[in-house]
C-alpha cells in the first residue's frame, strides 16, 4: 500500500504537535508514561464515539487511542474483540517507531505524534490546510450527507516511520463543535503488510458491546482513495460509506 505523501494531514513538531515518546533522549514533551500509555488529554469539545460523548483521550505508542484509560489493555496486547474500554486501532500491534533519516537510513529513537487542532488555534494556515483535506477525503465518501457539516475541531495522531520503514498512519477525528456528527480517517501511508504480520484495525465500543474491525488494509479503501479510509464515528454503529449499512466482517491479516 502507499498513499503520496499529499494525501497525509499535516503533522510534526514543526507545526506545533506534542511528541509521544517512550524514551528521555528526546527534548520534546514527555507524554507518556506506563505502559506506553499517554497521561489522561483534555479536549476542547466533546467527541461523539458509538453514542457517547467523551471529553478526552488516551494514546497508545503501538498505534490506537482510547476514551478511556487503557494502560491495562495496551499494556496486555489485548484482542481487539475483547476490549473493555472505548479504541480506535489504526494498526494494533507491537510496533517500533523510529525516527528515519535519509541520510544513510539511520534512526534514532521511537516516537508519535499528538495534535488537537481548532478554529482557534494559532496556526489558523495548518488548521485550514487540514480541514481542506479532512473534508476532502469526506466528501469523497459521503457525498451530499456531508452538505451541512462544518468542520471545528480535529484530533490527529501519526505513528511514523514504524519498523524502521517510512511507513505511517494516521487516525483522525473531525467534529463540528462537539455537537453534530463526528467522522474518523485512518490513513496509511506507504505502508506494506505482510502475511506475517497479524495486526488489528478497526473500532470497539469496550465491554464485548459492538465491534467493527477493517478485514483489510492491502492497497485498499473504502473511499476510492488508495490507504484512505473514512467512516461516520458518533451512532450507535459505526457508518462505512461505501457499504451502505453496517456489515461487520473479520479482520485477519
Amino acid at each position: 500500500m502507499k498513499v503520496s505523501q499529499e494525501g497525509l494531514i499535516p503533522y510534526g513538531e514543526g507545526i506545533g504537535d506534542q511528541c509521544l515518546d517512550g524514551t528521555k533522549e528526546r527534548s520534546c514533551n514527555q507524554l507518556l508514561i506506563e505502559s506506553d500509555v499517554t497521561e489522561k488529554l483534555p479536549l476542547n469539545v466533546n467527541y461523539t464515539f458509538y453514542g457517547r460523548n467523551y471529553s478526552s483521550v488516551y494514546i497508545c505508542e503501538n498505534g490506537l487511542i482510547s476514551f478511556e484509560d487503557c494502560k491495562g489493555f495496551c499494556k496486555n496486547q489485548t484482542d481487539l474483540r475483547a476490549s473493555s474500554v472505548p479504541v480506535i486501532a489504526g494498526i494494533w500491534q507491537d510496533i517500533i517507531l523510529f525516527d528515519f533519516h535519509s541520510s544513510g537510513g539511520n534512526f534514532k529513537v521511537p516516537y508519535a505524534y499528538y495534535k488537537e487542532r481548532t478554529n482557534n488555534n494559532e496556526n489558523s494556515g495548518c488548521f485550514v490546510e487540514s480541514k481542506e483535506k479532512i473534508e476532502q477525503h469526506l466528501q469523497r465518501g459521503f457525498g451530499e450527507r456531508l452538505s451541512y457539516f462544518n468542520l471545528t475541531h480535529m484530533l490527529i495522531s501519526t505513528w511514523h516511520a514504524i519498523d524502521n520503514t517510512n511507513g505511517t498512519v494516521q487516525i483522525v477525528i473531525a467534529t463540528e463543535d462537539g455537537e453534530r456528527d463526528t467522522y474518523a480517517l485512518l490513513i496509511y501511508n506507504e505502508w506494506n503488510v505482510t502475511e506475517e504480520q497479524r495486526m488489528q484495525i478497526g473500532f470497539s465500543a469496550g465491554c464485548d458491546e459492538k465491534y467493527f474491525p477493517l478485514s483489510s488494509i492491502a492497497g485498499t479503501s473504502n473511499i476510492g482513495v488508495p490507504g484512505v479510509y473514512a467512516f461516520r464515528i458518533d451512532q450507535r454503529d459505526i457508518i462505512d460509506p461505501s457499504k451502505g449499512s453496517n456489515i461487520l466482517y473479520r479482520f485477519i491479516l
